[in-house]
């Protein structure tokens, strides 16, 4: 895990309402790059589940 893995994980912890096209943008990414390793994060069980919370 980089750098910008650990800067994608804050931005979703600290707002996961934010679209891939804006957490992209904030960490200098592309949004296929971000897609890719969210991807990445989920085939290695770092995100098990995406889901709302009440």
């Amino acid at each position: 895990m980089d750098e910008i893995d650990k800067r994608i994980l804050t931005s979703l912890l600290g707002d996961g309402r934010s679209t891939l096209r804006q957490i992209s943008k904030n960490l200098g990414i592309s949004p296929q790059s971000l897609q890719y390793r969210l991807n990445k994060f989920q085939a290695n069980n770092i995100i098990k589940k995406i889901c709302p919370l009440c």
